[in-house]
């Protein structure tokens, strides 16, 4: 699906300057498939949507904070094979990352390239995200905001991905993304975001 779509679509494309702000991998993996740098440090990791939340409801203040690390997550007891970043206890999982060196070193340099007038922020149904987490997502303030989910839901951010929805929560992001592409129409959303 993902290929296929993009292979129909990416030439339609001209809308680049952009930041994505993911709960997990699916920022990332977009920007890779488009073929673009990186403009956000929320790479190669996720956020439970608890932590995501919080954040996105005062994100300049988060964003503002020296990424720290700790040796225990909140969410489970035992030690994990990553790094754990936290902004002022809300934790940051690195999953594709093996030590904190290299997670601040592209942290800080990705952050740099945030673009804040063309922001999209995007939360996926999984990793404890549940009705009332999607319900203060879709009533956070950000222009551009979209939240992939298995079930139906009556609010403006939500897009239900309806090949998965025999899932109780949306698998990974990257069995998610030509989904997301397709039923999101993925070019024309960015190419959107960048004219406005």
């Amino acid at each position: 699906v993902k290929k296929h779509y993009l292979n129909n679509n990416i030439h339609k494309l001209y809308g680049k300057d952009f930041s994505i702000i993911s709960s997990n991998c699916w920022g990332g993996i977009l920007y890779k498939d488009l073929g673009i740098r990186y403009q956000t440090p929320f790479v190669n990791m996720f956020m439970y949507a608890p932590c995501y939340i919080k954040m996105l409801q005062n994100l300049d203040y988060y964003l503002g904070l020296d990424l720290k690390f700790v040796s225990k997550s909140k969410y489970f007891s035992h030690i994990p094979s990553y790094p754990i970043g936290v902004l002022d206890g809300e934790e940051v999982h690195f999953i594709h990352y093996l030590n904190p060196e290299d997670v601040l070193a592209k942290w800080n340099e990705r952050l740099k390239r945030l673009n804040n007038k063309k922001l999209i922020i995007v939360l996926s149904e999984r990793d404890l995200c549940m009705p009332d987490h999607i319900k203060a997502f879709d009533d956070l303030n950000y222009k551009n905001k979209i939240c992939f989910t298995v079930n139906r839901y009556k609010f403006n951010s939500t897009v239900q991905l309806r090949g998965l929805a025999w899932n109780k929560e949306l698998p990974p992001a990257d069995q998610i993304a030509g989904f997301s592409y397709k039923t999101l129409n993925i070019v024309s959303y960015l190419n959107h975001v960048c004219d406005t």
